[in-house]
């Protein structure tokens, strides 16, 4: 814990970031190193499942930095990722961004319902004008005064 907390220090005066508080501690016997976890100034969101922190992975023998994995400003790609994954789990922008969001998925739920209701009554009206008329006795009655009446010679 020691040795992760002077690199966390020394690394962050370096690259110029501040560390607000250790998240965790962690060993990996495969790589034979330590993950020192620690929010940032560099981070875009709280620690989560996915994790997010900052990262200060060392030799587990001698203690020698072997590497910093920072969540922006150091790859473009960490840095894409970061912003993605806290905007979709609304990490970012407070209160006011994730009611945006909500009211944004009760949009999107009202689209899909009229949707189907608008398909339903063209799916109806296509099926009756699809269909043969059916007989009407007063129809009926004026289509044969009509026929008897275009019959007659003038």
């Amino acid at each position: 814990m020691a040795i992760g907390e002077r690199l966390s220090t020394n690394l962050a005066a370096q690259r110029g970031f501040s560390i607000e508080k250790p998240l965790g501690l962690g060993y990996s016997p495969k790589m034979g190193a330590y993950t020192y976890e620690v929010r940032s100034s560099r981070d875009v969101f709280e620690r989560s499942p996915k994790g997010g922190g900052t990262q200060i992975i060392f030799d587990g023998d001698d203690g020698a930095l072997v590497a910093l994995r920072l969540p922006t400003s150091e790859r473009a790609g960490n840095t894409i990722e970061s912003w993605l994954y806290a905007s979709h789990m609304t990490r970012v922008f407070g209160m006011p961004f994730r009611i945006l969001v909500c009211g944004m998925g009760f949009v999107i739920a009202m689209l899909s319902a009229t949707g189907v209701y608008i398909w339903w009554k063209k799916r109806r009206a296509r099926i009756l004008r699809s269909q043969p008329m059916q007989s009407h006795p007063a129809r009926d009655v004026l289509t044969l005064q009509g026929a008897h009446q275009t019959d007659q010679p003038r």
